[in-house]
């Protein structure tokens, strides 16, 4: 079993990108667990689409639940995450 990676702090109204963050390898296919109470955002893609923090029509993600789990898909190019409040805290793992 690999060794425990650091938690990553989401800033509010900030995307942060979790390969970038952890030092994961783009691509690879890592479980993401939201540490928190709230709800936090997840988009897979090189980079975060215009509007993708919106609750709307126009977003363009899926919500991780309070202490939930979000696998990604092998090949992602971008695995990123968005906290509308301060201090969203999420885990990453290899898969």
């Amino acid at each position: 079993m690999a060794d425990t990676l650091n938690n990553i702090v989401l800033p509010a109204g900030t995307w942060v990108d979790l390969y970038a963050a952890s030092s994961i390898s783009a691509g690879t296919q890592i479980v993401i667990e939201n540490l928190t109470t709230l709800p936090v955002k997840h988009h897979a893609g090189a980079t975060v689409p215009a509007n993708a923090e919106n609750d709307n029509e126009t977003g363009s993600f899926q919500r991780i639940t309070a202490y939930d789990e979000k696998v990604n898909d092998s090949g992602d190019a971008g695995a990123w995450v968005y906290s509308s409040v301060a201090d969203g805290l999420v885990n990453v793992k290899v898969f």
